[in-house]
């Protein structure tokens, strides 16, 4: 009796020392609740969430990235269904000529002050609608408030134009835009449209060594770039060699064709998708030349601006197409042909292959969207500044990084100039 006495003393002796124990240590875990709740709640607050907006010359599409590769599209058109969701027209300006918004910015250097002024604004006026939309789709998704958010902002523009005091003017709209919907503190950005279609690109597939061409085939513009791949350290490295941009897209095709059509059957109208339709190059000879030329400069231009220096034996350049226009047979089929009509063989360039891209890692699409190459550049510009899958070489620049510094600067003092004569009452 004593034996169960004395191991039933010590069996409560021990459980008093570990419940003093417990007491003593209790209000050092309620700090540690405290905190880890300060934390979590810290980091709630600074939750990371990239955009990426895709200005193009008919129609803009946006994209929204918040944690890894998850990757959404924002519904931009109310009571639509399928690709039309998410897309939101970009609208026209007709002073002095009739053509679309981003069109009309990239060649404002020949219009007068008043105008251009009038044309910033109204460009911050159509970016400020498509965030607006935008940050209460968000917000509604990832159920956050929009103090919870650490914002990044990154428009797209024509490679041409990067580093110039276009990709400033650019960047200054998005940045006045943020302003207006409540983003201050949004870093905002500026990247060639082509970069993000190469992160679209390699999020899908491993790319060997070797010459690749990209082919954006937009509304009003046909974006042509040439780039080699190499690998180092276990990184993609993009290195671009060339590029040029023309207004030869789907609508520069379409009313060509209508016009064509028009005059062999009136009454018979124009699907850009329509495979049944074969026009002779003969009646469409000045927009397939202009194709043809691109390409022909695009490619014959490349191997002088690379490391590799020639094609290296490479038996066939691997091309790929994206954009709104990439269901569209006549473009493959007229850049195939510039091999043989500008003779590229004899300056040893190899033949067009082109592949399919596949569908990019991450990237949630609504299973209604039919053209999910137009929604590819947005996916790319969402993964920038942080994500990018590839290091990014040789793009053009007017500019240094350090001397672009106070040229941007310049654009958004300008801007903001522009806003308080008359954003209020112009927006």
């Amino acid at each position: 009796m004593s034996f169960w006495k004395s191991d039933l003393e010590r069996i409560a002796a021990k459980v008093r020392a570990q419940q003093a124990k417990t007491d003593a240590e209790q209000p050092r875990r309620r700090r540690k609740v405290v905190v880890r709740r300060k934390a979590n709640q810290e980091a709630r607050r600074n939750t990371p969430l990239f955009v990426g907006i895709d200005f193009g010359t008919t129609t803009t599409k946006v994209a929204f990235r918040t944690d890894g590769d998850r990757v959404r599209l924002v519904p931009l058109t109310n009571g639509e269904t399928g690709d039309l969701k998410f897309l939101r027209e970009t609208p026209r300006w007709s002073d002095p000529a009739d053509v679309s918004l981003k069109m009309a910015l990239y060649h404002d250097d020949s219009v007068d002050d008043a105008v251009q002024r009038e044309m910033i604004l109204f460009a911050v006026r159509f970016i400020e609608g498509v965030l607006r939309d935008s940050v209460t789709h968000i917000l509604e998704t990832t159920g956050k408030t929009q103090d919870e958010v650490l914002w990044s902002v990154t428009i797209g523009v024509p490679v041409e134009v990067r580093k110039t005091p276009k990709e400033a003017l650019f960047a200054s709209i998005a940045s006045r835009a943020c302003e207006a919907v409540g983003l201050s503190d949004a870093e905002v950005h500026a990247i060639p449209e082509i970069q993000a279609g190469l992160v679209s690109f390699t999020a899908s597939n491993e790319i060997a060594p070797g010459y690749y061409a990209a082919f954006d085939i937009g509304g009003g513009t046909v974006d042509a770039s040439m780039f080699a791949v190499n690998k180092r350290e276990g990184q993609l490295l993009i290195e671009f060699l060339s590029g040029s941009v023309k207004a030869t897209g789907a609508e520069e095709l379409t009313r060509s064709l209508r016009d064509v059509l028009s005059m062999v059957d009136p009454a018979r109208t124009y699907d850009p998708q329509e495979r049944a339709i074969r026009i002779d190059d003969k009646q469409l000879v000045n927009i397939a030349e202009k194709v043809h030329k691109q390409t022909a400069t695009v490619l014959a231009s490349a191997p002088a601006k690379s490391m590799y220096h020639r094609y290296e034996k490479q038996a066939m350049i691997y091309a790929f197409m994206i954009g709104g226009g990439a269901q569209i047979r006549w473009y493959p089929q007229e850049i195939k042909h510039t091999h043989p009509k500008h003779q590229l063989g004899r300056a040893g360039v190899p033949r067009i292959e082109f592949r399919e891209v596949p569908h990019p890692n991450g990237f949630e699409l609504d299973s209604q969207v039919k053209q999910k190459h137009r929604f590819f550049i947005a996916y790319g510009l969402s993964f920038y500044p942080e994500g990018t899958r590839v290091e990014v070489v040789g793009f053009p620049s007017q500019y240094s990084d350090e001397e672009f510094a106070p040229v941007y600067q310049d654009y958004r003092d300008k801007l903001y100039q522009h806003a308080m004569e008359g954003y209020g009452e112009t927006i």
